[in-house]
């Protein structure tokens, strides 16, 4: 009879244990839930950024942020500041799927968030715009006896609260498991030229595994600033930090540790070897990009497609009505041949100028197109691009734009001296190639780089932007146990 006890009595401890284990278990998971609930919250709020969207929030003036459930404040509309803090308090318990009228373990899950700026400032971007931390608590209650599991290392990982809140140091009135989670979003402007590479599918760069930036390299510069260019153009000594590129959909995407002096920004699987990226890594990438089309205007004058490129293009175009010139068929420069684009008697106004190709455009090797500095020109075609650094003569990207209409073209990139322009084709498969490198900002289906190609980021051209939506550069699980001095 006392082995028997015995037995049992071991048998009812091991089955409490277990089933006290499997509650303290089940809570920690659904904390997290309510930490994750949170978070998508303040991401919401963040994204709409409008009255509807703080609605319930509360503001408060400080730069510390609570330790426990926040309290106080005023009703707010806005984002904070800094200085300030936005926090919401889930209005009911979040009621868990359950099955049956009488379920085991804990049945709802309470949370709240603080967003702040955390020190970071709106110059700190490249466009201007503010970065925020989201700061999220999810609680759950643990049924059961409050003692501890008989595992130490399952009671060191989930460091529930049984008695003694780890938080504030105070004892609590039931147990309860609570997991933060600290989220760094940064904003994803909007905008065509925001950032030097935009593609709705995958990249691959031209590195060499071993970061050599020799090999290629994505980086910016700013031909409006002096200190940031040499006479207007890239120069390696004076680099900027802001190549950013952006994915919509990161599938078969690599870098092959291309140095990107930037942020990376995507949705969809991870990017392969992205160990060279010298900014943030973040996602979503949830952008819309959308389709070019042809013109719609009426052409001042039309041209026969084919070999036979007009050898003097004049234009008096203004911004607002600029000079219009259509191509029926194929634009091809052949080689021996230059063609100018110039201002009407040779002037220093700046005067616009858009042609409409409907076929390829071409220049070909020992082809030349000369364009006048005060010349801004924009070519629509409807099939293949062809062009190169030494092929297509123009001292700023913003004087020149290729906007590629259509899908399931190519746009091709080569040549020793730089291509200074930019290419607008979310429809094409562009490649870069050229030792020189491309200075400017691309906007492809795909991008490949290829051998020496690098892409150099104009920051003069990115103009006005806006948040399209805010991507997670940073995410990770506070575990502070700040009784016993363990912060973080």
């Amino acid at each position: 009879m006392t082995l028997m006890s015995f037995i049992c009595a071991t048998s009812l401890y091991i089955a409490s244990q277990n089933t006290n284990s499997g509650m303290q278990t089940d809570s920690w998971q659904r904390a997290l839930t309510g930490a994750d609930t949170a978070v998508d919250e303040a991401i919401a709020a963040l994204n709409l950024n409008n009255t509807q969207s703080w609605t319930n929030w509360k503001k408060v003036t400080s730069s510390e942020l609570p330790t426990s459930q926040p309290s106080g404040g005023a009703d707010t509309t806005t984002a904070p500041a800094s200085g300030e803090y936005n926090y919401l308090i889930s209005a009911t318990p979040l009621a868990c799927p359950i099955l049956g009228a009488s379920p085991e373990g804990n049945t709802s899950v309470r949370w709240w968030a603080t967003v702040d700026t955390a020190g970071l400032q709106a110059t700190d971007d490249a466009n201007g715009n503010q970065w925020y931390r989201i700061r999220a608590t999810g609680v759950a209650g643990v049924p059961g006896s409050p003692r501890v599991s008989n595992n130490r290392l399952d009671n060191d990982l989930r460091k529930l609260t049984l008695f003694l809140n780890r938080q504030t140091g105070g004892t609590t009135s039931s147990p309860q498991a609570a997991r933060t989670i600290e989220v760094v979003v940064q904003p994803v402007a909007t905008g065509t030229w925001a950032r030097g590479i935009t593609t709705r599918k995958w990249m691959s760069m031209a590195g060499d595994g071993d970061g050599n930036s020799l090999i290629a390299v994505v980086d910016s510069f700013d031909s409006s600033n002096a200190a940031k260019s040499t006479l207007g153009l890239y120069d390696p000594i004076k680099r900027q930090r802001h190549g950013d590129l952006a994915m919509v959909d990161s599938t078969n995407a690599d870098l092959k540790s291309t140095p990107v002096y930037g942020n990376l920004t995507y949705s969809g699987p991870p990017v392969a070897n992205t160990n060279q990226v010298k900014g943030t890594t973040a996602t979503p990438f949830n952008k819309i990009i959308p389709d070019t089309a042809d013109p719609t205007w009426t052409p001042d004058s039309t041209y026969a497609g084919g070999a036979n490129a007009p050898f003097l293009i004049f234009t008096s175009g203004t911004k607002n009505k600029p000079a219009r010139i259509k191509i029926n068929g194929d634009f091809t420069v052949a080689a021996g041949q230059t063609v100018t684009i110039t201002n009407q008697d040779f002037s220093m106004t700046n005067n616009y100028i858009e042609f409409w190709v409907t076929g390829k455009f071409t220049t070909a090797t020992g082809g030349v197109i000369v364009q006048s500095p005060y010349v801004h020109a924009t070519w629509y075609v409807d099939n293949d691009i062809t062009v190169s650094g030494a092929s297509y003569l123009v001292l700023r990207a913003e004087n020149l734009s290729f906007v590629g209409v259509g899908n399931n073209h190519a746009a091709t990139e080569s040549g020793i001296p730089p291509f200074v322009g930019t290419i607008n084709a979310p429809g094409f498969d562009v490649t870069i190639s050229g030792v020189g490198g491309y200075s400017g900002a691309v906007l492809a289906n795909t991008l490949t780089l290829n051998n020496l190609g690098s892409i150099h980021y104009d920051e003069a051209l990115k103009g006005s932007s806006t948040v399209a939506n805010y991507a997670f550069a940073s995410w990770f699980e506070d575990n502070s146990d700040q009784v016993r001095g363990i912060t973080y």
